[in-house]
Formats: C-alpha cells, sequence, structure tokens
C-alpha cells in the first residue's frame, strides 16, 4: 500500500531537518525518525484501546488490560500527546528542568519498565538532539492519521 502523499512529503522534510539541524549521517536518521513514528502509533492504539475499555466498563484501566490487546501500555510521561505540551526550554518534572531530549529518553526507558517485551528495542538517544527539531517532528508527526 502506496504511502499518502503529505506523509511521503512529511518524511523527507524530516530527513531535511535531520540533514540541516544534526550532526547525525543519512544512516543514522531512521532511529529518532522510526522511534517517534513507533511512538505515535503506539499512543493511537492506546487511545482506541482505552476508549474499548471504558465501553467495556473498565473504569481505571491497567497495564495488562492493554496487554490483553495487544497494546503496549503508555506510561502518561511517555504518551505523545503529553510530550506536545513541552514547552520551549523544557519542563520541570519531579523538581528537575528536562529538555524535551530528556524527556523523550525517559518515555522510552519508561515504555520499556510497562512493557518488559519491548527491553532494549527503544533508542534513548533522544537528549543528543536539538529541542527544535524533536518539538518539529513530534507536530508533523501528531497529524499523522490513524
Amino acid at each position: 500500500m502506496p504511502l499518502p502523499p503529505e506523509f511521503e512529503k512529511d518524511l523527507w522534510a524530516a530527513a531535511d531537518l535531520m540533514r540541516s539541524n544534526t550532526g547525525l549521517e543519512p544512516s543514522e536518521y531512521t532511529q529518532p525518525v522510526l522511534s517517534l513514528l513507533f511512538l505515535r502509533f503506539a499512543e493511537l492504539r492506546f487511545q482506541r484501546a482505552t476508549e474499548a475499555l471504558k465501553k467495556a466498563g473498565v473504569e481505571k484501566p491497567e497495564a495488562i488490560d492493554y496487554k490483553s490487546r495487544r497494546v503496549p501500555y503508555l506510561p502518561q510521561s511517555a504518551r505523545y500527546e503529553w510530550l506536545l505540551t513541552v514547552p520551549d526550554g523544557g519542563k520541570v518534572v519531579k523538581g528537575e528542568k528536562k529538555s524535551l531530549g530528556a524527556l523523550l529518553d525517559d518515555a522510552m526507558r519508561a515504555i520499556e519498565r510497562a512493557n518488559p517485551d519491548l527491553k532494549g528495542a527503544l533508542p534513548e538517544t533522544f537528549g543528543k538532539l536539538d529541542d527544535r527539531v524533536l518539538r518539529d517532528f513530534l507536530k508533523r508527526f501528531a497529524t499523522i492519521p490513524d
């Protein structure tokens, strides 16, 4: 199935952004881009599962409820929508000011803790990237339809 033209355009724009704003080699673009795409699609599945669980009468879904639906559990600080709210300059979390890159690294660790089958599969290298680049990626990929 071919990619929608606007999605393909966003991927090329992401590559251009990486080329001009990071010290990464083209072969290194895939890790952050695919990781953010994973996070976006994981959140879309998480949201659908949350709605279905609530319709089924589950008031406060837990990780096991998502796992039974083959959906990764996303702690609040690892949710795409939450990461989109991080202001320029970072966010104070538990008394510590963290950059968007550091928060994305924390999010990947939180997902791995909540979903042991993903242990070691997610990168923790966002802290090396400029927050402006990461914010642009988050905004671009937020428009991906499910």
